[in-house]
C-alpha cells in the first residue's frame, strides 16, 4: 500500500487517518506528548489545540478561517457535517444543539451598535468529552495506524518525501497553530503560500443580563465589526451563563 505520514494529530489529522486507514499505510507524527500527559502542554499533543477545550463543534463556515474561500462554502459544509457524524462514532452527543432564531428586533439593535450578527447551529460536547473521545477514537485506530507520539524529526521534501530516512508517497500537513514554526521553515522558498491573518484574544466580561438574550439562542454567539485599522474584530469563545458554559 501507498505510504502516507500525517503530521500532526489534531482533529484534521485524525479524521485524515481514519479516512485513509483501510485503504493505506498511515503514519501520525506527533511531536507533543499523548492525550494523558498533557497537563501542562494545552497546545500541543494528541488531539490537538482543542482537546481540553469548552467543546463546542459549530456547523457553519463562515465562522473562523478562510478554508471555505479554498475549497467552496458548500463542500466545507458537507466536510463539517462528516466531521460532526464521525465524532459521534466516538461519543460526541448527537443532540445539545442550539440553533439562533435571534428576533428581528435583536438583530436590528445589534446593527445599530455597529456589529454583525453571524448565525451558526453550535452543539456542546463539554469540556471533559472532548479528550474522551479523542482517546475512543486512538483506541479505535491504534492497530491500522501507527501512531509515533512525542517523536522528533526531520523532513526532506526536496527530493520527495523523506522524514528521518523514511520514505513517504505523500504527506499530509496539519500542524496546527503549534507548528507555526514548522509551517515557517517549509515556506522559506519550498512551498507556495498566503499570508494569513494572526488572532489576538482578548478577555472581557459583562453582566448576565447584557449575555442572556444570546444563551437562549446559542451556545456561542458571533459579532463582528470592523476596527478602526479595518480588521475584522470577532467575538469567540464566549461563557455565556453566569460565567460557564
Amino acid at each position: 500500500m501507498k505510504k502516507v505520514a500525517i503530521l500532526g494529530s489534531g482533529p484534521a489529522g485524525l479524521c485524515c487517518a481514519h479516512t485513509l486507514m483501510n485503504n493505506y499505510d498511515v503514519t501520525i507524527i506527533e511531536t507533543g506528548p499523548d492525550i494523558d500527559d498533557r497537563k501542562d502542554n494545552v497546545t500541543e499533543g494528541l488531539g490537538g489545540a482543542g482537546a481540553f477545550s469548552d467543546g463546542k463543534f459549530i456547523y457553519e463556515p463562515c465562522v473562523g478561517g478562510t478554508l471555505n474561500e479554498i475549497v467552496g462554502y458548500s463542500t466545507m459544509r458537507d466536510k463539517i457535517k462528516e466531521a460532526d457524524i464521525l465524532f459521534q462514532e466516538y461519543g460526541a452527543p448527537s443532540d445539545r444543539i442550539k440553533t439562533p432564531n435571534y428576533s428581528e428586533d435583536f438583530k436590528a439593535k445589534c446593527r445599530q451598535a455597529g456589529f454583525t450578527l453571524r448565525s451558526s447551529s453550535v452543539k456542546h460536547w463539554g469540556t471533559d468529552a472532548g479528550s474522551l473521545i479523542i482517546k475512543s477514537m486512538y483506541e479505535n485506530m491504534k492497530d491500522k495506524v501507527d501512531f509515533r507520539i512525542n517523536y522528533k524529526y526531520d523532513l526532506d521534501i526536496k527530493n520527495g518525501i523523506c522524514i528521518n530516512d523514511e520514505i513517504f508517497d505523500y504527506l499530509v500537513l496539519s500542524v496546527g497553530r503549534s507548528g507555526a514554526w514548522f509551517m515557517d521553515s517549509l515556506y522559506s522558498g519550498i512551498l507556495p503560500h498566503l499570508t494569513g491573518a494572526t488572532d489576538v484574544g482578548i478577555r472581557y466580561e459583562c453582566r448576565d443580563d447584557v449575555f442572556s438574550s444570546f444563551y437562549e439562542n446559542s451556545y456561542e454567539h458571533k459579532l463582528s465589526m470592523r476596527s478602526s485599522y479595518d480588521e475584522v474584530v470577532r467575538s469567540f469563545c464566549a461563557c455565556l451563563k453566569d460565567g460557564y458554559v
